[in-house]
């Protein structure tokens, strides 16, 4: 009865302190990687031009830095060549 409902609600207490100091954690980390792409990419909207291609495959909107160079050393190797 009552010793039940207090040990349930107990645990689902210990629970939810637990998910809410995980999703604090979380929020600190992705605050951090944001910090770390605006230093990377030099302003907040080439940091939101970036965050909103991130899941998609086709995008040809944004490269990232290997992408770059990637296409510069092609590049390089097709000069070389001619």
């Amino acid at each position: 009865g009552l010793e039940d409902f207090k040990k349930k609600f107990l645990a689902a207490s210990n629970t939810l302190q637990q998910v809410r100091h995980e999703a604090q954690e979380l929020r600190a980390q992705v605050q951090r990687q944001r910090k770390v792409l605006l230093k990377e990419l030099g302003t907040e909207d080439a940091t939101e031009k970036a965050l909103s291609v991130a899941d998609d495959p086709a995008a040809v909107s944004w490269k990232g830095r290997a992408a770059q160079i990637a296409q510069l050393q092609r590049q390089l190797r097709e000069l070389k060549d001619q």
